[in-house]
């Protein structure tokens, strides 16, 4: 046999050694099970030549919602915004549940989903709330909402959730589900403002949760996270830890906007989230994780408050 033969031999003799041993180290039957949303997915590897109506609704996957529950300012830390359900229980695990939350979806005046009050429960202002279509300026997708107050009675925007909700659960399957009392939620709301003047005795920017029963009363006092801080320029998050009420609410309000104060906002990407409490693979229970798990975390709202405490001595003041 000639040498450049059993050279080639030897190196075909290696390669299949090789491809055996890889066999051996990683059967088939070893692979990670594909996760409930792949299907979404498949056109990507599946169809060279995938028709318009999937290539739409990969796009329309990924306008709608971010990958891996990422945050908008693309932080990951507790931003469980994909919806998971307790099919047997009939209840909300984990998800947003504001509908178009980032105000995407609409042909009116307003997004679909809300709509618009001045400070005392009113109409607002002509072009007090306008609904903008400028993708260099939304945070995320293309529209955003502006406010613009003129006086010091205030503006605002809200969204009424029935309870139980319509949810996708993995994005994809329409279900309704409850928010269950004692539930944990994450309320996050970011906002751009400009020249924002509070009166007296006003919170300026804020958004607020209520938690109301059948005849639309709220069953505990309003959940509201502020920010008397708007100079900085910039996208800004509005973020606050929830317990709901010990009873299930019937409905659940969403509200945004500027309270007792003058100026310009702009609002992009409002979700209320329920929180998966379960411990998970490390330990720890999903709840305490990342800053949404301390309200007031970033010193933002005057409550709740912080107290200054030297090493080993006792609490000598509280901001």
């Amino acid at each position: 046999m000639k040498k450049g033969s059993r050279g080639r031999l030897r190196w075909l003799s290696a390669l299949v050694a090789g491809t055996t041993a890889l066999s051996a180290l990683a059967p088939m039957g070893a692979q990670a099970a594909m996760t409930p949303d792949t299907s979404l997915f498949y056109d990507r590897v599946d169809n060279i030549f995938p028709d318009a109506a999937s290539v739409e609704r990969q796009l329309r996957f990924f306008q709608r919602n971010l990958l891996g529950n990422q945050q908008p300012d693309g932080r990951t830390d507790n931003f469980p915004q994909k919806v998971y359900v307790n099919a047997a229980a009939g209840s909300l695990t984990a998800g947003n549940i504001v509908a178009n939350f980032g105000f995407e979806e609409g042909a009116g005046a307003l997004p679909d989903g809300w709509t618009a009050a001045d400070g005392q429960g009113g109409a607002p202002e002509a072009g007090a709330v306008r609904w903008v279509n400028d993708a260099s300026a939304a945070l995320e997708g293309l529209r955003l909402l502006q406010m613009e107050a003129v006086t010091s009675h205030g503006v605002s925007v809200s969204q009424t959730i029935g309870n139980p909700v319509d949810v996708l659960a993995d994005y994809a399957a329409p279900v309704k589900a409850a928010v269950a009392p004692n539930s944990v939620m994450i309320l996050s709301a970011f906002y751009k403002a400009e020249q924002v003047v509070p009166s007296e005795g006003g919170q300026g920017v804020y958004a607020k949760v209520t938690f109301l029963d059948e005849a639309g009363t709220p069953l505990a006092p309003p959940f509201t996270v502020t920010n008397a801080v708007y100079a900085r320029g910039g996208w800004q998050e509005l973020r606050g830890l929830i317990t709901t009420p010990g009873v299930q609410a019937a409905s659940i309000r969403v509200e945004a906007g500027l309270d007792r104060a003058k100026g310009t906002v702009q609002w992009d990407g409002i979700r209320l989230m329920r929180v998966d409490t379960k411990t998970g693979s490390d330990g720890v229970v999903a709840a305490a994780k990342g800053t949404a798990a301390f309200p007031n975390g970033g010193f933002e709202a005057a409550s709740p408050a912080w107290t200054l405490k030297p090493l080993g001595g006792a609490a000598v003041e509280s901001w």
